[in-house]
């Protein structure tokens, strides 16, 4: 079974220079993970790294609405492959859920 969480990666060439990192949905997939981008951002430090939730800041709701529908999109997508995602790897079931996808 995969999971799936919002995450903010931290690294220096993931950081833009006014401190905001693109918002990723990790995927982890028999124990490896792969990460598909969103169109959302958000200040370093705003998101919650035990939840994938951001902390309160503005326009945090609708980013956290727009987080929560796109992860019940995956795992929808996901749920769709049946039997088929046991024998699949992280990436197959990636490219899966973004051809999948109109997000």
């Amino acid at each position: 079974m995969a999971t799936f969480k919002a995450v903010v990666l931290k690294g220096s060439n993931q950081v833009k220079s006014d401190g905001t990192s693109q918002i990723k949905i990790r995927i982890t997939h028999q124990r490896k993970a792969d990460y598909i981008p969103t169109d959302l951002y958000m200040p370093v430090g705003q998101m919650n790294s035990k939840t994938g939730w951001s902390k309160s800041g503005p326009n945090m709701d609708s980013i956290n609405l727009r987080i929560a529908n796109l992860l019940s999109q995956f795992r929808d997508k996901y749920m769709e492959l049946r039997d088929r995602k046991e024998y699949m790897t992280v990436k197959q079931v990636k490219e899966y859920i973004i051809l999948k996808n109109v997000y």
